[in-house]
C-alpha cells in the first residue's frame, strides 16, 4: 500500500531513501487512523494531498511569525580605518587612525 502513492525519488545518499520510506509509512499510518476515528472513506491520494497542505499552511504560518519577531538590523557605525599620512613632509607615509578637523585628511603624530 505504501508504494502505490510513494514519495520517492532517485538519490545518490542512502539516507534519503530511508525517510521518503518513513514518510510514505508515517502517511499511510495517518490515513489508516483517519479513516478509523472519522467513518470517512476518503481516497489515500486526497488524504495524502490535503495531508501535505495542511502540513505546509502550518509551516508557513510559523515561519511567518518568526518573520514578526526578528528585529530589524540596525546599521552600526563602521569602525575607523587607518589611513595613509597626507602630510609626507615629515613622515614617511605612517598609518593612522587621526584626521585633520578642517579638511579631514588623515596625519600622523609627527
Amino acid at each position: 500500500m505504501a508504494r502505490q502513492y510513494s514519495v520517492k525519488d532517485g538519490t545518490r545518499r542512502w539516507p534519503v531513501p530511508v525517510f521518503y520510506n518513513i514518510l510514505d509509512v508515517a502517511a499511510l499510518n495517518a490515513c489508516v487512523l483517519y479513516r478509523g476515528c472519522t467513518k470517512n472513506n476518503i481516497p489515500r491520494r486526497d488524504f495524502k494531498l490535503q495531508l501535505a497542505q495542511e502540513l505546509h499552511a502550518e509551516f508557513m504560518a510559523s515561519k511567518q511569525a518568526l518573520r514578526m519577531d526578528v528585529p530589524i538590523p540596525i546599521a552600526q557605525p563602521e569602525e575607523p580605518k587607518r589611513m595613509t599620512c597626507m602630510v609626507k613632509t615629515q613622515c614617511k607615509q605612517n598609518k593612522t587612525f587621526t584626521k585633520c578637523l578642517k579638511c579631514q585628511k588623515a596625519i600622523c603624530g609627527k
